[in-house]
């Protein structure tokens, strides 16, 4: 089962690859792809029972806190208003390294989903 799932996810990559290379700008391949890149990432959390199902489907409707840390991540509200323009943002960026440093940034910065933030120590 975790053999056929990691070659369907092999695929899955190889086409966002695939679409890139075909002209599609990688920030709209990020913006299709973003909530599948995470629930691929933290089912394991899931199968451990570390995080929640709920905790992999939309963005957070709870606060979060960066424990030890200044920064308060925004609101849920704020998040669900910042990704739109996240998105656009990398769509529109022409540099690599910008749209990686941006991409980078906004995901440690803004976490978007609870599991997220609890791996994060928040």
């Amino acid at each position: 089962m975790v053999l056929r799932r990691r070659a369907r996810s092999g695929r899955g990559r190889q086409r966002r690859l695939a679409r890139v290379i075909a002209g599609e700008t990688p920030g709209a391949a990020a913006e299709t792809d973003h909530r599948t890149w995470y629930r691929e990432l933290f089912a394991p959390s899931v199968a451990a029972g570390l995080a929640q199902p709920a905790d992999l489907a939309g963005y957070r409707d709870v606060p979060v806190y960066v424990g030890g840390s200044r920064h308060a991540p925004p609101s849920p509200d704020g998040v669900r208003e910042a990704m739109p323009a996240f998105f656009e943002l990398l769509r529109e960026e022409p540099e690599p390294a910008v749209r990686a440093v941006l991409g980078h940034f906004a995901f440690v910065y803004t976490p978007t989903w609870t599991a997220t933030a609890a791996s994060a120590g928040c």
